[in-house]
């Protein structure tokens, strides 16, 4: 049986068609692990290596369908590659194990992308990923703790914008 991370869980959500993830927009940071590592071309950003471990994503929904459709895009694997997120979660190697979300109408991600950053737990990625268009270095970070512990901090860290934090496993 599979760890649960908090009493405020989703369980084992498939957002195109559990309707615990909401349709609402929203604020997010996707874990995930790269098995092997990872050697690609993103967009503007260029040829990148991502080395195996476990990453955290901050996002945001902002669009029609918010979390639940934003979500259920990073799990397929078959996407025209729009977002710099979307070169690592179509990999592959990439495999997505966690999210850590909110409610929210405010934009937030750069934000919490800083917050992060400051973090133990997580270490700036790569430069300019997931964030072109906002005012945080990087939106990508490699986590250095365990997977339970990456999970617990970003939870954390969303708790600090007063925000209502749900996790699930994926």
């Amino acid at each position: 049986m599979k760890k649960r991370f908090s009493s405020d869980v989703v369980k084992n959500p498939d957002p195109a068609t559990d309707l615990s993830i909401p349709p609402l927009k929203g604020v997010y940071v996707l874990l995930l692990r790269l098995e092997t590592p990872l050697k690609t071309s993103i967009g503007f950003l260029g040829p990148v290596e991502l080395p195996c471990g476990i990453y955290a994503y901050v996002g945001s929904a902002r669009g029609p369908g918010g979390l639940r459709a934003r979500v259920s895009r990073h799990l397929g694997k078959v996407k025209s590659l729009k977002w710099h997120i979307d070169y690592v979660t179509s990999s592959p190697q990439a495999r997505i194990e966690a999210l850590v979300y909110a409610e929210t109408l405010e934009d937030l991600e750069a934000p919490i992308s800083m917050k992060l950053g400051n973090s133990l737990c997580f270490k700036y990625s790569l430069k300019g990923f997931g964030s072109t268009d906002k005012r945080s270095e990087t939106h990508l970070f490699k986590c250095m703790c365990s997977l339970e512990e990456c999970v617990r901090e970003a939870s954390k860290t969303l708790q600090e914008f007063n925000l209502k934090v749900k996790t699930c496993k994926l």
